[in-house]
């Protein structure tokens, strides 16, 4: 018989602890993910099944309340979510059971972002059970890490990348972060490089949370490029059996023409390789510019996701108000389609 508990965040940390071996999973289901959005704030809760005492599956998410309403998001920040489970009835249970406990908490919406590893089938199977009203698809890029990227180029491209490397390495080095202080460092060429390009920067809280739990498990590293033994900026990776998450980057523009991405992504490549990662998902980008462009000269595919709504209060405030303000009362989580607000 399944067993389906709502659990705070300590209460099913320790009990998913006990089974994660036996499941295979992407970054965001790990229970070290909800830690960190506790650890900054996060009203968060998990969900938990059990059939005949053996852990069947668990789903994380969090709710923010503000003047005009609710939203359950499965989940902010990270940005994945939804379940993991051992079987589709357990999936449809928890998938359910969030639902039912968003009405019991009065939210609003409830928002849950797919997998990129999530196939067609999948993706249905939430929408059906979710009862979902409104879908906003968006493209990522994965990388199969089966060999080396560069093993996997034509000549000529690898020629080109192995240029670009021996120029790199002639100036820069590369190394893990083994303090806060390297964090917060690097958080400071972060905000200047977000500043530059007018894009909507994490707290700060979040990567120091996120580093400071990774010191007891593999989970979140952040992969330094070093000028004479100065910081010039790096790359935060987020770590599952499943896949690898490019999380976020930030380098000195002024070093632009060293391509420390370049170096620190060989780098890493090489290490999720021995690791027996199968796939890095480099996440999405802001449109199909340079910096998508980057990521497919290294052999990168396009995938789609999905984020799905349920509408649970067809008369929130939230849909009255208009795109910036959704940004500005639910940062750095999806809501609903923009069109779907009445302003729009």
């Amino acid at each position: 018989m399944l067993n389906l508990s709502v659990q705070d965040v300590a209460t099913a940390s320790a009990r998913i602890h006990q089974g994660l071996g036996e499941f295979c999973i992407a970054p965001q289901y790990h229970p070290l993910c909800l830690q960190v959005l506790d650890d900054i704030g996060e009203s968060c809760f998990a969900i938990v099944a059990e059939a005949n005492g053996m852990l069947a599956g668990w789903t994380f998410g969090t709710i923010t309340r503000t003047a005009c309403g609710a939203v359950l998001n499965s989940l902010p920040l990270v940005p994945y979510g939804g379940v993991v489970a051992k079987d589709e009835q357990t999936e449809a249970a928890l998938l359910g059971r969030m639902i039912e406990y968003a009405k019991e908490a009065d939210v609003d919406i409830v928002s849950v972002a797919t997998h990129p590893l999530h196939d067609e089938a999948t993706v249905s199977r939430y929408r059906q059970h979710l009862q979902t009203d409104f879908v906003f698809e968006n493209f990522v890029q994965l990388q199969s890490l089966e060999i080396h990227p560069l093993a996997a180029m034509k000549s000529r491209s690898r020629s080109a990348f192995n240029r670009k490397l021996r120029v790199a390495a002639e100036q820069l080095t590369v190394r893990q972060a083994d303090s806060q202080k390297d964090v917060e460092q690097w958080l400071d060429i972060y905000a200047n490089r977000f500043e530059e390009i007018a894009a909507k920067t994490y707290p700060a809280s979040f990567f120091h949370a996120l580093f400071e739990r990774s010191q007891v498990a593999d989970f979140g590293e952040l992969w330094l490029a070093e000028r004479m033994g100065k910081q010039v900026g790096g790359v935060w990776m987020l770590l599952g059996d499943r896949c690898a998450d490019y999380f976020a980057s930030a380098f000195d523009s002024q070093c632009n023409e060293l391509q420390p991405g370049t170096l620190v992504m060989n780098e890493v490549f090489s290490s999720l390789i021995e690791r027996k990662i199968p796939v890095l998902n480099w996440q999405s980008s802001p449109g199909r510019g340079g910096v998508y462009e980057f990521k497919r000269r290294w052999g990168a595919t396009e995938r789609q996701h999905c984020y799905l709504s349920t509408l649970l209060n067809p008369h929130t405030k939230i849909l009255e108000v208009d795109a910036n303000q959704l940004l500005d009362e639910f940062p750095l989580r999806f809501v609903v389609p923009f069109e779907q607000l009445k302003s729009h």
